[in-house]
């Protein structure tokens, strides 16, 4: 139970569970009176949530293993967010799909012994509109995620997210919650293909800062969750 009065905000990272449980949400506020609850969408950072929402604020997010939301969050993209949204590329993704047309292409760039490769690679991840809005975009750096932490009340493991709803919805002000008869995911039948060992290093590499935040986060699931 939050217990404060201070409102609660779902920050919602790209590619971990947030249309399935937005629509579990968005069901059960059909059936009962608003908490006090709102919604960050992918753009939105912890640090714009105390603005907006007050410093008092709390926050509620799912974890995704970094590697492995960056990974699906570009062929969401390639895909314009097919089958669940059609939003087309930006002027700036055309130019990095014509560029890199694939994740190993995306790593070889990364990876590259010239700077100027190096840099092109990062500057076209960060032209995105999703991909990169990951935990770094979110918090910033570790030091402001350790800071953020007494406010985070909610931070499931993605893998926990439907066997444990009942904690996500308790803790998002819904101890009594129904499912809805089908729920809504945005999640392609399509597997991608398999990456090199070399292409998830360089990826893996490039995802530093989000995975020293996502292990803080972890921290904090386990202090919450257990």
């Amino acid at each position: 139970p939050r217990g404060t009065g201070a409102p609660l905000v779902y920050l919602h990272i790209p590619k971990t569970g947030g249309t399935y449980l937005t629509d579990v949400l968005l069901h059960n506020l059909q059936r009962r009176d608003q908490p006090d609850l709102f919604y960050a969408p992918h753009r939105m950072t912890v640090a714009q949530t105390a603005e907006v929402f007050g410093p008092d604020r709390q926050l509620a997010l799912v974890l995704r293993d970094p590697l492995s939301r960056f990974v699906s969050a570009w062929p969401s993209r390639l895909r314009e967010g097919k089958p669940g949204y059609h939003t087309p590329w930006t002027a700036a993704e055309a130019q990095v799909f014509a560029t890199f047309p694939d994740l190993e292409a995306l790593a070889r760039g990364l990876g590259h012994l010239w700077p100027g490769t190096r840099r092109r690679a990062r500057a076209a991840v960060a032209a995105m509109t999703m991909v990169p809005r990951g935990y770094a975009h979110a918090f910033g750096t570790v030091d402001a995620a350790r800071r953020a932490m007494p406010a985070v009340r909610l931070c499931l493991p993605i893998e926990a997210l439907d066997s444990q709803l009942n904690v996500a919805m308790a803790a998002l002000g819904f101890p009594d919650f129904s499912r809805p008869p089908q729920p809504v995911e945005n999640r392609s039948t399509e597997r991608p293909s398999p990456l090199s060992a070399r292409a998830e290093a360089r990826l893996r590499a490039f995802l530093a800062e989000d995975y020293a935040i996502y292990d803080v986060l972890s921290a904090r699931a386990r202090e919450l969750h257990g």
